[in-house]
C-alpha cells in the first residue's frame, strides 16, 4: 500500500463513519476523556455469539476519529479472541514492535514516522483493548 492509498483509506475512515452511531438502549455508556488534547471517546461493544459488534461516538482530530473508525471496522463480526489479537497487535506495532497488522491498520504507520499522533491513535485503542479484556474477564 503506498503513500497515496494510505492517505485514501484515512480520508475514508474519517468522512465515512459506519460505526459512529451508539445504540440507543439501557446501557450506560462512558464517556472518556483524553489526557492529551479536548478529545472524548464513548464505545460500545455488544457480544452475539462471542462476536463483537462495536459502536462508538467520538469527539477528536482526524487521527482520532479515523483510528475509531479503523478499528470498529477490523474487529466487527470478529471472534472475541481473534479482535483481541487484532487490536495487541496493532498496539505492539504502534509502539514500534515491528507486529505484523491488518492491512486496514496501514495507514496508520504514519504515527511512526509523526510521533506527535501516536497518541491520537492509542486514545480509542486503549478503550477498544480495556472493554475487550473486561469483557473476557467477565465483568
Amino acid at each position: 500500500m503506498n503513500t497515496s492509498d494510505n492517505q485514501d483509506l484515512l480520508r475514508e475512515y474519517f468522512t465515512n463513519q459506519k460505526f459512529n452511531t451508539l445504540q440507543n438502549d439501557q446501557k450506560k455508556i462512558e464517556r472518556h476523556f483524553s489526557n492529551v488534547c479536548d478529545e472524548w471517546f464513548e464505545l460500545q461493544l455488544e457480544i452475539k455469539n462471542n462476536k463483537i459488534f462495536p459502536r462508538y461516538n467520538v469527539v477528536g482530530c482526524a487521527i482520532t476519529t479515523a483510528a475509531a473508525e479503523a478499528l470498529a471496522r477490523v474487529i466487527d463480526d470478529k471472534e472475541i479472541k481473534e479482535a483481541q489479537k487484532i487490536l495487541s497487535d496493532f498496539f505492539a506495532y504502534v509502539n514500534n514492535d515491528n507486529k505484523k497488522i491488518v492491512a486496514a491498520l496501514m495507514p496508520f504507520s504514519i504515527v511512526l514516522k509523526h510521533k506527535s499522533r501516536k497518541k491520537c491513535v492509542l486514545f480509542p485503542l486503549e478503550i477498544y483493548m480495556q472493554q475487550i479484556d473486561e469483557i473476557l474477564k467477565g465483568k
